[in-house]
C-alpha cells in the first residue's frame, strides 16, 4: 500500500510504526442494529475492502525490510463515540525500522492500548 510505503520512508532508522484498524473477521459480527440507548451493535466500517489483516500487514511490512514486534487481531467491545461503540475485531500491529541499537519491544506494546482504531502512529 502506497501509504505504508511513504511511513516506512519517513520513519529514522530505529522508528516504531503502530496501526491499529479493523480487521477483516470484522465484517462478520452482526449487522447494524440500533440499541435503546442509540449505540450500534456493532462498530466500524462494514466494507471489506476498509478492513486489514495483521497476515497482510505483517507480510507487507517485512517487505519493506522492517521488524515486526507485533502482530495479532483481538476482539473487544468499543466505547468511542457514537459510531464506534459494540463489538469488534481489531488488528494491532507494530513494526521497527532496523537499527544497530535498537531498545526493548515491551516498551511499545504498552502503547497499543492508547490508540483507536484505524490509527497509524510513527514514532522516532
Amino acid at each position: 500500500m502506497e501509504l505504508h510505503r511513504a511511513c516506512v520512508e519517513a520513519l529514522k532508522p530505529g522508528g516504531i510504526i503502530v496501526i491499529e484498524c479493523f480487521a477483516p473477521a470484522h465484517a462478520r459480527v452482526n449487522s447494524r442494529t440500533t440499541h435503546s440507548t442509540g449505540g450500534w451493535s456493532r462498530a466500524g466500517p462494514s466494507d471489506p475492502s476498509l478492513l486489514l489483516g495483521h497476515q497482510d500487514l505483517t507480510q507487507e511490512f517485512r517487505s519493506y525490510g522492517m521488524e515486526v514486534l507485533r502482530s495479532l487481531q483481538v476482539s473487544r467491545h468499543l466505547k468511542e463515540g457514537q459510531f464506534h461503540r459494540g463489538n469488534a475485531y481489531i488488528t494491532e500491529f507494530i513494526a521497527r525500522k532496523p537499527n544497530r541499537f535498537q531498545s526493548p519491544e515491551r516498551e511499545y506494546f504498552k502503547m497499543i492500548k492508547h490508540h483507536r482504531a484505524g490509527v497509524i502512529t510513527l514514532i522516532d
